[in-house]
């Protein structure tokens, strides 16, 4: 039987991109999904920062609208990507969430009109057809 045959899933988790997103809104979270499905992402959403767990996540989208959002930031482990997004009059928020270690911070229109090279680029997709190791 080809049962034994089955790649184990393992194998191809560096070909998907796993993300987690701190997104409470709604509207917001059904453009992220959207967007994640078409580049091949699998994305996690907490609405708490609380809850933000980022265990083998590739990348960590963070709406920084939401309370707590920036604290979750500073906790979150060395090395992980981060990208911040919230409303572009809330200058002093965005240089919060930059000083917290957030690996970019961009205003919501910026971070929608980005967000499919956003959710790309943590799998290393570059466009030469070639494999990315």
């Amino acid at each position: 039987g080809s049962a034994k045959h089955t790649t184990p899933s393992w194998v191809w988790c560096n070909l998907r991109v796993d993300v987690v997103a701190l997104v409470a809104d709604l509207m917001d979270r059904t453009r992220i999904g959207a967007v994640a499905s078409d580049v091949g992402a699998e994305v996690r959403f907490v609405s708490r920062p609380g809850e933000l767990e980022v265990d083998g996540a590739d990348l960590v989208l963070i709406d920084l609208h939401l309370d707590g959002s920036i604290g979750a930031v500073s906790g979150l482990p060395r090395g992980t990507v981060v990208v911040g997004f919230g409303p572009h009059v809330d200058t002093a928020r965005l240089k919060a969430a930059s000083a917290a270690g957030c690996t970019r911070v961009l205003a919501r229109s910026a971070f929608f009109s980005q967000l499919p090279e956003i959710l790309g680029s943590g799998a290393g997709s570059t466009t030469d057809g070639g494999s990315s190791h």
